[in-house]
């Protein structure tokens, strides 16, 4: 018979799971999702940092046969958040007994209250609703915690669980690099456990060979990328390309940006509407609670905290905050010692029932649960790959699409690669064009398009060269040579096939494209043609598939949509498509609001 204290870890996380479940996607998500189920189905090479240990286990599960691989790695995402649920659960209820003397049900319960809080935080909640890595960097996270505190909890050293650490810290690391995040807690445990003389440094030596073990996954990228795989970011076959990837190089100019005080102040007015008020007050009262009883263990937690925040607002990405996980888990577990806290100083100050002091418990939960649910619950949010499917369905056959868009570039991705749907289109996007890697990748994979443009391809990729060797380089020249290459590719390929383009102004390249008339398309600006009446029409109805509200990324690409389509009314005045037109905007206009 199960004890007590063990059904109650197993209901919560299976009531973790069942809720990401159920409001998880059907399938694709924006940003990132299309390419890396993409690179799970096939076994290429991610985006920097390249996720090799996500790749290869996420390849494993993708092969059970659910309804589509999309949905597989979607699901993969909702166990991976529900076992990180699971691990914290466990920690923070080792936590109440060590320190706080409570009896395994009751510790288990108040760790249930810190823990569900964090679950249903609005970040954890949504990261668990796509396939991301995230998920599964905050389960080997979580694993870190329960080994770090519990060596920091006991007086004897477990050589053990040291190298465990180590193990999984260095296999976090083929992951994803937000891992790095928890080293305080290491330094703690060595300390602890350690000191700060020669054991410490025999220790260190005993754990780097298990660390180096666990990174040693890093050696897929190239490994794989020797075989030239269908998608093969960043090509890191050498020592210097793999370091490149690895470092996130190309992403350097999103970081240490100007405005990092607003960036701040951001992110702690927005905490409270992540973890919820509930969440925050446990928080405060843990760091009381906590203070009093082991202050190394809110140290540890705090500088995870602490550090992990303070790096993360430096970087100015739209999808930053599935970053501060690791840190906000951190947060979870002290918000698990405030739970325990406010129970004790209940009891001892008021004579409070048990049963409201349980209410009380669960007003941080329920409240986050009612509060993010309609924001959360992404089960009919089919517009990612509805979006990208309707786009493609629009272009001619053989087309040529020159964008920046890559909000539709990653489902596209997943469509053509792993569904087999227009593979007869080719989408270049410009903002990797940038990139050496790219520029080889789309030659292999599309010589004809490229054919005719060589001269224009070694003179830009010649200009590269002190860009990518880190040395002085001329961006003028680089510029001038990246506008002639892509001018060169619509003009020898407009004669055998229907070119488009749209976003390159925004991506900063005004000049791509100018020399050529441009007519409104369905969602792109057809090159080298002046009537544009054979044009199809997106449908818009099937995109917004009868939901009425949108995040604000759905809600730009469905502004990019409307902004097409009032450009083609007006350019098309009097023809028999402007009632189609008309009321097509008007459908958008219901949701834009």
């Amino acid at each position: 018979m199960p004890k007590p204290s063990t059904i109650i870890l197993l209901s919560s996380t299976s009531l973790i799971f069942l809720v990401y479940l159920f409001t998880s996607a059907p399938g694709l998500g924006l940003i990132d999702s299309g390419e890396l189920t993409t690179v799970v189905w096939k076994l290429g090479i991610a985006h920097p940092t390249g996720y090799p240990l996500y790749t290869i286990i996420g390849h494993l599960f993708s092969l059970l046969p659910f309804t589509s691989v999309a949905r597989t790695m979607v699901v993969f995402s909702s166990i991976c958040m529900a076992l990180a649920g699971c691990i914290l659960l466990w920690t923070g209820a080792y936590i109440i007994q060590k320190y706080f003397k409570c009896s395994p049900i009751n510790a288990i319960l108040f760790s249930a209250a810190g823990i569900l809080t964090f679950a249903f935080s609005m970040t954890a909640w949504q990261t668990a609703a796509h396939a991301e890595v995230y998920p599964l960097s905050l389960l080997l996270t979580s694993v870190l915690y329960a080994l770090g505190i519990r060596m920091l909890s006991s007086t004897k050293t477990d050589a053990r669980l040291w190298i465990a650490f180590g193990f999984v810290f260095g296999l976090a690391l083929g992951n994803h690099l937000s891992v790095v995040w928890t080293f305080p807690l290491g330094l703690v445990v060595l300390w602890h456990c350690f000191g700060t003389g020669r054991e410490a440094l025999r220790a260190l030596l005993i754990a780097l060979p298990a660390g180096i073990l666990g990174a040693s996954i890093i050696l897929f990228l190239p490994l794989r990328s020797h075989l030239d795989p269908t998608l093969d970011w960043g090509n890191p076959e050498t020592l210097g390309l793999l370091w490149r990837h690895l470092t996130g190089w190309q992403y350097q100019v999103w970081m240490f940006q100007s405005g990092i005080l607003e960036r701040i102040i951001s992110y702690f007015r927005t905490l409270p509407l992540d973890i919820g008020w509930g969440g925050v007050v446990l928080v405060i009262i843990g760091i009381y609670g906590l203070r009093k009883r082991t202050a190394r263990v809110l140290v540890a937690l705090l500088l995870v905290w602490f550090l992990g925040v303070l790096y993360n607002v430096n970087y100015d990405i739209p999808d930053i905050a599935p970053y501060f996980l690791p840190a906000h888990a951190a947060l979870s577990l002290i918000a698990v010692a405030g739970a325990v806290t406010l129970w004790n100083l209940a009891k001892q100050r008021m004579k409070v029932m048990r049963i409201a002091l349980i209410v009380l418990l669960t007003i941080p939960v329920l409240s986050n649960a009612i509060t993010h649910l309609s924001k959360a619950n992404r089960s009919n949010d089919h517009f990612p790959a509805t979006f990208a499917r309707e786009v493609l369905r629009t272009l001619p056959h053989n087309a040529l699409v020159l964008h920046s868009l890559w909000d539709l570039q990653s489902p596209a991705i997943y469509l053509q690669e792993v569904e087999g749907y227009r593979t007869d289109v080719a989408l270049m996007d410009v903002n990797l064009m940038r990139r050496r890697w790219y520029v080889e990748q789309f030659t292999r994979q599309y010589p004809d398009i490229m054919a005719g443009s060589e001269k224009e391809c070694k003179k830009f990729l010649h200009e590269l060269i002190p860009f990518d060797a880190g040395k002085p380089y001329n961006a003028t020249v680089i510029e001038n040579a990246f506008t002639a290459l892509h001018n060169s590719i619509i003009e020898k390929n407009l004669a055998r096939r229907p070119v488009y383009l749209r976003f390159i102004r925004e991506a900063g390249h005004p000049q791509i494209g100018a020399p050529f008339p441009a007519v409104p398309g369905a969602f792109f600006y057809r090159l080298g043609v002046k009537d544009n009446s054979r044009e199809p029409l997106l449908k818009v109805e099937e995109i917004l598939g009868g939901r009425k509200r949108f995040d604000e990324r759905e809600k730009y690409l469905l502004t990019k949509i409307h902004q097409l389509l009032f450009g083609r009314m007006k350019f098309q005045e009097n023809s028999d498509q402007t009632e189609e037109i008309t009321q097509q905007l008007q459908l958008l206009e219901s949701v834009l609001r």
